[in-house]
């Protein structure tokens, strides 16, 4: 006797059954209920729902008649020379006028210029002392004030007559020759006269000393002056420094 067997499953009938199985096990899972958490766990707050961000825009939006613009390097335009033109030079500046004014002569003023004098120096040399006597010809003075500097005439000793003397004799007797009356005024006693306090100018320490100098002056020029100052501004520390006292 022959065994018989049922007719074959159709595939796609296994599909669909395999399909429901699925759906009922998801289903069975959907409906557990969630376990209950312990008293006192503080609940979670639920996450706000994202906003949905708007679409970015890469590159620039352009219209349908954008042209692109071209690559290529556009020639270079040749610029036009410097202006040679030469500006006008700026007026001077614009100063006031003051009145002029014009010397008078001596004789309007009523001044006699023979009473008055100029103040010169001595070291120079011979043509030096020429130039100054010629530049005071037109100031119509009769005065010469000569400073005698007595460090300068004898710097060494006592009756010391050398260069510098013999240059003085000379300037002497050519501001007489032309007919200028001189005021000789004596200071400045050298380092050999002077032992006390010598920072700055002043008599020597014993006074007859000026008065030898003074005498062997008149020797040698005496003919030739009209009038001699003792001293040069004696009232001035650094004109009378020294032992000496000032007195009259």
């Amino acid at each position: 006797m022959t065994e018989q067997h049922p007719p074959p499953i159709p595939a796609f009938i296994l599909l669909i059954c395999l399909h429901i199985c699925a759906l009922a096990i998801l289903a069975g899972c959907a409906s557990v209920p969630a376990e209950p958490s312990p008293p006192g766990t503080p609940l979670l707050p639920s996450p706000a729902p994202t906003a949905s961000r708007p679409p970015t825009l890469i590159g620039p939006v352009i219209g349908g008649d954008y042209v692109p613009p071209s690559t290529s390097t556009p020639p270079q335009t040749a610029l036009p020379p410097p202006s040679q033109a030469t500006l006008p030079p700026l007026p001077p500046p614009t100063q006031p006028r003051s009145p002029a004014v014009t010397p008078l002569p001596l004789e309007q003023l009523q001044l006699d210029g023979g009473q008055m004098g100029v103040q010169v120096h001595y070291n120079f040399d011979v043509a030096g002392w020429d130039r100054t006597l010629q530049q005071m010809a037109p100031l119509r003075v009769g005065w010469i004030k000569l400073q005698a500097a007595w460090n300068w005439l004898q710097p060494d000793a006592p009756a010391q007559f050398d260069q510098n003397f013999r240059l003085f004799q000379l300037h002497v007797q050519e501001a007489d020759k032309r007919g200028f009356k001189i005021l000789l005024s004596i200071a400045k006693a050298p380092a050999w006269a002077r032992h006390i306090n010598r920072s700055e100018d002043g008599p020597p320490d014993d006074l007859s000393h000026f008065a030898q100098f003074i005498a062997f002056l008149l020797e040698k020029i005496g003919p030739y002056i009209d009038a001699i100052e003792l001293w040069n501004e004696p009232n001035l520390r650094r004109e009378w420094t020294g032992g000496a006292a000032l007195d009259g």
